[in-house]
Order: structure tokens, then C-alpha cells, then sequence
């Protein structure tokens, strides 16, 4: 199961600071034999985790850029933390850290545009480059992202390289490091392939393409066209269609290829310190646009008068994730098999032999108690990796179309095979696999993929929709602030049911438990588990503040209604996370009675909304005005439980 992770290179001050920018790779590493990415950390106005969510349009753009009068002067740590290519996928700028634990993520805006297959199209700019200003600047060199709109990273990552795409009247600027990562770091042994050398002799490190495997399985490319790929152990089956990209598409390949080549360049240009920056380019070809859904900030805008005397507000948009994309509808079938799986074939042949990698110890960490990342050391080749918790995305449409491989021949093994030993874990890294003396357990950190929860859009279109009518005064995201709640479903914050501190269960979890929405064995053979989340709206309706429920339910679950907190005077995240714990002891069922007790007593009503739909609406599209009703008790239309 994966844990939270504790970053060691990161400040233990009791203050909170988050991920300004993230480039500049470096290769070795200290001692290591692996490649490092520097970290731009800021430190956060704030004094407490509730705090987070609560900063004000204002207050955050004061915090992300400086103007020359007014606004404070950003600190930032002066020795930058530098951390191994590998932890990559664990880390995104906005998130927000407290004591090296991420405890959620600065508020951002989401966005949704495509980005032309091939960059036909589009600019690429550097960070220190001039760029032509727009009319009337009088401020100095104009560059991409400017000290009032992004301050100190244009100056201290100059080298770093964005790719702008224009849409209308706003510049989405994505910088190469958030490609790199959507598109090819999003696990770690892919962001350790594409760091450490050239795609065609570390490509092996994710796929093989023997000839003569015993199962049988091959990486080719089938009379009836599909993408053959046979996986190594440590790459989980949804990435195999990213494999099968990078080794039968040629264009795919030829970006693949470009990532090493241009990185050799700019260590050539830099003789007296061999570092690069990050130039991943979208892998797809003009074919077809990509479709993307982002997160990042808005940032100042600048407003001028044109040649014609017209106002012109400038507006751009940092792309801090790609959460959602596209996948192109002209990539065939995916066949993907794995180098020593657990797969049967028709006709298994019985043997006595030991089972592979049977001596291989299991991990035993302790259960949601962070685990040290360990940035300093390589990742022992002997041991089998620990999860750390990271991001997550889903394909926008349809995405890959993905069948197993079958197996020609396997082998049956002895059910009475010793099980293996676990021993507990305390610190990895997600670096490069040794065979040394001084390698720390591995890591593995990862870009979850994972289908779109699809009720939790529903609602934040409805809100927003009544937002934009002027019908409620306003909705924004309430995150987990108490660090270990906090969680991510795509795009949007939430709250996740873990195990109460101190209980039983969290020492020792069940296998199957209703706080996991997903569970069961991976395709490694690995327990994989996957809390459920909730998602926290706070609105304000008629001078009236309610903090709305939305929980994540599995698909075999029918489920529908929402709580509604209201009447909370102050610490909302206590009332929430008490709410929670009652709905996860109740298992969703029959806790009116309960949580109405134990919230009243505090003067918090619970009420519950069951989901009304639009009829004929298709997809399906939250009723906002029954929802309106709801929330105004006064009227006749509110709902009967």
C-alpha cells in the first residue's frame, strides 16, 4: 500500500514551504550512481495547515509573484534541496510541505486545451530568454514568466525551457519538467531510464524483447497489427501502452531518443558543471491533437492599450500537472505480456523446482507512518520496492486499448513453497538499482493511472454552474489540511478514509476493508491497496456556510447521497474528519442517527442530499436546482430523506 513519504533533504522547521519550480538534472549524484533534479522551495505565509485552503486570489499571487512596491520579498531556501530523478513522480510545483511530509497542495485553477500533435505550431522559450514585450512595457526585458507575474525561478533556473500554447486571450505555459513527467517520468523506473542514459540501451530496464523467453511471449508487432510488449517485473501493466509507444512508433522513439541526445548537449556547453535541464518534447505525431487537463495558477495579468487604443488584458496560466489527456485513436491494440509473471498458460508443466525470486524478502513498513526517502544513496537491486503515495491521472475519452498477452508455457511450483520472510523498511530511494554496500531499499514512486471518479465532476460542475448564475455565493475545494487526510482524485483535492492513529487496524490493516475503494493483489503479485476519498465543498448560499460531503463510492456500490454540514462556527477539518470516521464505522449506512448526535452536541446539523438528476440529460448532469432547494431549507421543494 502506498505510504506518505518524508523528503530528508527538505527543511524540519515547523514551517510550511512549497515546490516553487523543479530542473536542473545532475549526473552522478554524490556518491551515487544516479541522476538528481534540484528543487526550488518558498517558504508560505501561513502558520497552520488549515490556512492552506483558505488563501485568498490576492494573497496567492502575492505569494507567487512580486511586484515592485507592496509585496513582500519571497524567501526561498538558499541551498536548494536536490533530489534522485527517480522521486520525480512524488513531486509537482504547488505542493505544499510541512517537516519534509506533503500536506497538500497550494489552491490552483484547472483548465482544459489541446496541444497540436508535433508542437506544429508552438514556441518554446527559456526562462532567462527576452522574449518581445507586449505594447507600452516600460518595465525592462520582458520574458516569459516575469518577476511580478513568477518571481525569483525566471532568475535562478534561466536555462529552464517552457513550451507556450495560445488559446484566445491566455498563454498556457508548460514547462518541459511537467511534460517530462506526464509523458515520461510518470513512474520512477521510467524517470530513471530517461535520465540516465540513451532510450535504446535503457529501454531494457522497463521492457524485453528477447526472442526466445519460455513463455513464449514476444515484444512485436502481430500479423493483425497489435503492439506486442513484454514488460519487466517492476513496470505495472497500465504503462505498458507507454512502452509500446516509445519501442514500436518511430516518431514516439525519435522523442524518446531526443531526451538523452539534447541532455548530452547541454552538458557539453556547460564544461564546468555537466548539468542539463529538462526538453521533453509530446510524444505524438501531427496525426492528432492532444487533448489536456491541467492544474496550475493563474497568474497577474497585464493589461496595455493596443496600437488601436483598445484595452488588452494579457493572461497566463502555469501548467503545474497534466492530470488528464487524450489518447491518440490511431495507436492499435496493446498486447502486453511480463518477464516472470504469474500468468498460466493452457498446458502448465509441473515442477519441483524453487520459485523465482522465492528468497526475495518481503517488506514490512509500518503502515501510514511516513517512510524516509533517502536521496543520497542507490536503491538495493536485492529488494522489492516500497510504494510512496503520488499523484494520479486518467485519459480524457477513450484511452489505451490494452489486452494481455497469453502465455505459451508456464510452470507449476510446489504450493508448499516456504512464504517468504518480511522485515520492516524505514528509509528508500527511488535511485539507480546496486548491488552495493551502501544501497538503502527501494523505492517506487508513481503516476497513478486510474479511471476518472465521475460523480465528483458532476458536482463541482453543478456548483460552479450555480456559482456562475449568481445563485450561490461561492464554491471552492476544502483539502485535507491535517497532512495525512490529504489526498488527490485527478484534479481535485480530497479527503481520504485512512485508519484512526493509534487503532488497531493501522498497525495491522485488513485485507479488505470498506476504506479501500480498490484492493486485491497488483500484477507483480504485490497487495495493492487504494483508500477511498471523499471530496469537501465549502459553500456559501444566502449568508450561509456548508461544508458538502461528496463520497467516493466503488462501482458495484449504488450509493448517491451527499452529507451537508452546516451551522460549523469554527474548525471545520475537526467536524469533517469526525463525519468521516462515523461514515466509515457505519460503512455508509444508517449513521444519520449517529453523526447527528454526536455533531449536535456541538450545534453542527448533518442533513443528507440523495442525487437528482436533469432528465434527458446526457452524460448524466447534477439537477442545480434541486440542490438549490436543498440548501435553502425554507422552501417547499427540499427534499424528503
Amino acid at each position: 500500500m502506498p505510504l506518505p513519504a518524508k523528503i530528508l533533504e527538505f527543511p524540519v522547521d515547523g514551517r510550511f514551504w512549497f515546490v516553487k519550480w523543479i530542473d536542473e538534472f545532475t549526473l552522478p549524484h554524490l556518491g551515487t550512481d544516479s541522476a538528481s533534479v534540484k528543487v526550488i522551495l518558498q517558504k508560505l505565509p501561513i502558520s497552520k495547515a488549515t490556512e492552506l485552503s483558505r488563501l485568498k486570489d490576492d494573497a496567492l499571487l502575492t505569494v507567487l509573484g512580486q511586484r515592485s512596491k507592496g509585496d513582500p520579498e519571497p524567501e526561498v531556501m538558499q541551498r536548494h534541496p536536490v533530489v534522485l530523478a527517480g522521486l520525480l513522480p512524488a513531486l509537482h510545483i504547488g505542493a505544499v510541505f510541512h517537516d519534509q511530509e506533503h500536506i497538500g497542495d497550494l489552491p490552483s485553477a484547472s483548465a482544459t486545451f489541446s496541444i497540436p500533435g508535433g508542437e506544429v505550431g508552438v514556441e518554446e522559450f527559456s526562462l532567462g530568454q527576452s522574449i518581445s514585450p507586449p505594447v507600452n512595457w516600460t518595465r525592462g526585458p520582458y520574458r516569459l514568466l516575469n518577476k511580478f507575474e513568477y518571481s525569483v525561478v525566471p532568475f535562478q533556473m534561466k536555462h529552464s525551457k517552457c513550451l507556450v500554447i495560445e488559446r484566445e486571450n491566455t498563454s498556457f505555459i508548460i514547462p518541459r519538467m511537467t511534460m517530462f513527467k506526464a509523458f515520461y517520468g510518470m513512474q520512477t523506473v521510467f524517470a530513471n531510464a530517461f535520465s540516465h542514459g540513451s532510450w535504446p540501451d535503457r529501454m531494457y530496464t522497463i521492457l524485453s524483447d528477447e526472442e526466445d523467453l519460455e513463455s513464449g511471449q514476444k515484444t512485436e508487432i502481430t500479423a493483425d497489427g497489435k503492439w506486442g510488449i513484454v514488460l519487466q517485473t517492476k513496470v505495472r501493466d497500465p504503462y505498458a501502452c507507454w512502452a509500446a509507444l516509445y519501442y514500436h512508433d518511430e516518431y514516439a522513439r525519435t522523442r524518446a531518443n531526443e531526451i538523452y541526445s539534447l541532455a548530452l548537449a547541454q552538458r557539453r556547453h556547460h564544461d564546468t558543471k555537466p548539468n542539463w535541464y529538462a526538453s521533453a518534447r509530446l510524444p505524438f505525431k501531427e496525426s492528432e491533437d492532444v487533448r489536456v487537463q491541467v492544474r496550475g495558477f493563474k497568474l497577474r495579468d497585464w493589461t496595455f492599450y493596443d496600437e488601436n487604443k483598445q484595452r488588452v488584458v494579457r493572461s497566463k496560466f502555469l501548467v503545474t500537472e497534466i492530470v488528464k489527456h487524450s489518447w491518440p485513436s490511431w495507436i492499435p491494440t496493446i498486447l502486453h505480456g511480463r518477464t516472470n509473471n504469474n500468468e498460466r498458460s493452457q498446458s502448465p508443466i509441473a515442477t519441483d523446482a524453487p520459485r523465482p525470486f522465492s528468497q526475495v524478502p518481503a517488506m514490512k513498513p509500518k503502515e501510514q507512518k511516513p517512510i524516509e526517502v533517502d536521496n543520497n544513496h542507490d536503491a538495493d537491486a536485492a529488494t522489492t520496492p516500497t510504494d510512496v503515495i503520488s499523484a494520479e491521472m486518467s485519459f480524457l475519452g477513450n484511452g489505451p486499448k490494452l489486452e494481455k498477452m497469453p502465455k505459451k508455457s508456464s510452470k507449476s511450483y510446489d504450493p508448499k513453497a516456504p512464504p517468504k520472510e518480511s522485515r520492516s523498511v524505514d528509509r528508500v530511494s527511488m535511485g539507480e538499482q546496486r548491488n552495493k554496500g551502501d544501497a538503502v531499499d527501494q523505492g517506487a514512486a508513481e503516476v497513478v493511472i486510474r479511471e476518472a471518479e465521475k460523480r465528483f465532476g458532476q458536482v463541482m460542475t453543478a456548483f460552479l454552474a450555480l456559482q456562475t448564475e449568481k445563485k450561490i455565493a461561492n464554491v471552492s475545494v476544502e483539502s485535507g489540511a491535517a497532512g495525512k487526510r490529504a489526498g488527490r482524485r485527478g484534479e481535485l483535492d480530497v479527503w481520504q478514509f485512512f485508519f484512526p492513529e493509534g487503532s488497531a487496524e493501522q498497525s495491522r490493516p485488513p485485507a479488505r476493508c470498506w476504506r479501500y475503494i480498490d484492493q486485491g493483489l497488483d500484477d507483480d503479485g504485490r497487495r495493492r491497496r487504494t483508500y477511498r476519498t471523499a471530496l469537501v465543498l465549502r459553500i456559501l448560499v444566502d449568508g450561509q456556510l456548508h461544508y458538502w460531503i461528496e463520497i467516493e463510492c466503488r462501482k458495484t456500490e449504488a450509493s448517491y447521497r451527499s452529507i451537508v454540514l452546516s451551522d460549523v462556527s469554527s474548525s471545520p477539518e475537526v467536524y469533517i474528519a469526525a463525519s468521516m470516521e462515523i461514515v466509515a464505522t457505519h460503512k455508509g449506512r444508517n449513521m444519520e442517527a449517529k453523526l447527528n448526535k454526536v455533531l449536535g452536541e456541538h450545534g453542527v446539523t448533518a442533513s443528507f442530499y440523495r442525487h437528482q438528476y436533469q432528465k434527458d440529460a446526457d452524460p448524466k448532469a447534477l439537477d442545480t436546482e434541486y440542490i438549490l432547494n436543498f440548501l435553502q431549507p425554507y422552501k417547499d421543494a427540499a427534499p424528503e430523506e
